[in-house]
């Protein structure tokens, strides 16, 4: 079960925190509905957030224009959005601090035996980390593919536009038509690994971060405006399961980690530096995670635990604007892996030797009764 520490590990201040960055402040908003987190300066309103109580993203605006909506897990076949197929089990638990606000939402699905637990991280400098768990109370064998994402940028922003994507290292342009074609509703499928998927504007741009990579098995971009005669929208989501593979047996666990990074002009090349670093140490994360889980040997485990606490304290860098000590903490992090793979593989080798000896010593103690009855019998 994801815990409100799931993300942050004993955060520290930092001290090259840019002056920008202390100029803006958090407005939190709490109603009865939803959860409104804005960050805002002197002037005018940066971004803001808003997430329903069953932790639905409901939207999220950049300079005061809606930039996407309806995001979270999406389920194919029933109850298909978290946002309007889900509802809050309880109030959201929300924290504050200097450079972040966290907020933790808990739900079920209406149509499915589908407990929800969302947890979103604010920073000011515009990124947003979510760690969200989908866990079955009982058997879900109905449901034919799980994702994540958004079903909701407005085509009024990014028709006749095109969307910037990193497959397998590469980025593509993928084109956002003005024309709606029926026959061509799906811009962007695919299984290939994809870090991210970027949608701006001449002003500003939003990207989506796959920081788990092991986690997905398919992307993809498309048209909504088959969907109904008002959903002017495009979709972009990653996948959790394959088509047809999205039963869930009870007490199973679906777990999406992205960030999202709300960034100034120029796309990805001119934000290039925070968005390589986050799917990093996205990547490294990701990595301990799933070292922890496999190693046996317990250096190798203690060696992925500092791994990820490394890692994760690299995003309490960036959320204070110390790029320079999250790529420290991202270095860190790299090396303790390596250590945890060699101190496995020299576990491996050890055990190997204990299961060894005892084979030779009986293999030796066959050989001299051998021998000996050998010569025995030339007497």
């Amino acid at each position: 079960m994801l815990t409100p520490s799931a993300f942050l590990i004993s955060p520290q201040p930092s001290i090259n925190r840019p002056l920008a960055q202390e100029a803006r402040r958090f407005l939190v908003n709490v109603d009865e509905t939803n959860v409104t987190i804005a960050v805002v300066d002197s002037i005018s309103e940066k971004f803001a957030i808003t997430i329903n109580n069953n932790g639905g993203i409901h939207n999220i605006r950049i300079s005061q224009m809606n930039f996407t909506n309806a995001g979270g897990w999406f389920i194919w076949f029933n109850a298909w959005q978290q946002l309007y197929g889900s509802n809050a089990t309880s109030k959201p638990i929300l924290e504050e601090k200097q450079d972040y606000v966290s907020a933790t939402f808990f739900a079920q699905y209406q149509a499915y035996p589908l407990a929800i637990v969302t947890k979103v991280i604010v920073s000011k400098n515009g990124v947003i980390l979510i760690n969200t768990n989908l866990t079955a109370v009982e058997d879900a064998s109905g449901i034919i593919q799980i994702g994540w994402g958004f079903w909701g940028f407005p085509f009024s922003l990014f028709g006749g536009r095109y969307a910037e994507v990193c497959r397998e290292g590469t980025v593509i342009n993928v084109d956002l038509p003005a024309e709606y074609n029926s026959a061509f509703t799906s811009f962007y499928d695919t299984s290939r690994s994809t870090s991210w998927m970027d949608f701006s504007t001449i002003s500003e741009g939003l990207t989506m971060i796959n920081i788990a990579p092991s986690l997905t098995t398919g992307f993809g971009i498309g048209d909504n405006r088959n969907a109904t005669s008002t959903d002017e929208t495009f979709n972009a989501h990653f996948r959790l399961t394959g088509w047809g593979k999205g039963a869930m047996k009870k007490n199973e666990t679906r777990t999406a980690r992205i960030a999202l990074y709300i960034h100034e002009p120029g796309g990805y090349e001119m934000n290039k530096d925070i968005i390589d670093l986050i799917v990093k140490i996205g990547e490294t994360e990701d990595e301990a995670i799933n070292t922890m889980a496999t190693y046996r040997g317990p250096s190798a485990k203690d060696f992925a635990r500092q791994a990820l606490l490394s890692a994760r304290s690299a995003y309490e860098e960036i959320f204070a604007g110390d790029v320079v000590g999250a790529k420290s903490l991202l270095e860190e992090a790299s090396g303790l892996i390596k250590r945890a793979e060699d101190a496995e593989n020299s576990a491996v080798m050890v055990n190997n030797l204990i299961w060894l000896i005892p084979l030779l010593i009986v293999v030796a103690t066959l050989v001299i009764l051998y021998v000996r009855k050998k010569k025995r019998r030339s007497y």
